[in-house]
């Protein structure tokens, strides 16, 4: 499915990850932890995990700014409340079966977390009750994020635990 959207807002969410917020123009059915491709003006199109939106017509996105990077340097500046953004998806197919009974090992680092983040809060919310191991790398503490959406699946499920791996954490 392709679609037009409207980036709703755009929040720094570490120094270099992007949480970019899309209002799409038709709904964009898809499975917690595929990507959608986006398409920026004046810019090639790039692959981006859905992260969770408390919106039925609003994407997320968790987007990494690599230093050099030919979109992702840009986003910040190209991607203004207003701007309109080409949507292609979903595509995937490492996704969340509702219908899966056994422990569920969820790991993601980074950017990442989006798809592994949907994943999981879908699953809190479909009232899985399977035990949920989720592992979320990073380089330092100053790459963490998500914390409090973390804090709160875990109190909203009693068989969830969640681990923070820093793999720099002295800052190397």
């Amino acid at each position: 499915v392709k679609t037009s959207a409207v980036v709703a807002g755009i929040e720094r969410l570490t120094h270099d990850i992007l949480e970019l917020r899309v209002q799409v123009k038709a709904l964009l059915t898809y499975a917690p932890g595929q990507y959608a491709r986006l398409t920026f003006p004046g810019l090639p199109a790039r692959d981006y995990s859905m992260a969770p939106s408390g919106r039925a017509d609003e994407l997320a996105f968790h987007i990494r700014e690599v230093a050099g990077g030919c979109v992702s340097a840009s986003v910040a500046q190209v991607a203004r409340p207003g701007v309109t953004v080409q949507v292609e998806g979903p595509f995937g197919d490492a996704y969340l079966r509702e219908d899966h009974t056994k422990p569920i090992l969820a790991v993601g680092g980074g950017s990442g977390l989006a798809p592994i983040l949907s994943i999981v809060s879908r699953a809190v919310e479909a009232d899985m009750h399977q035990p949920i191991h989720f592992y979320f790398g990073a380089r330092d503490n100053r790459d963490v994020y998500g914390l409090q959406q973390l804090d709160a699946l875990e109190r909203a499920h009693p068989r969830l635990s969640r681990h923070v791996v820093l793999s720099a954490a002295d800052g190397r």
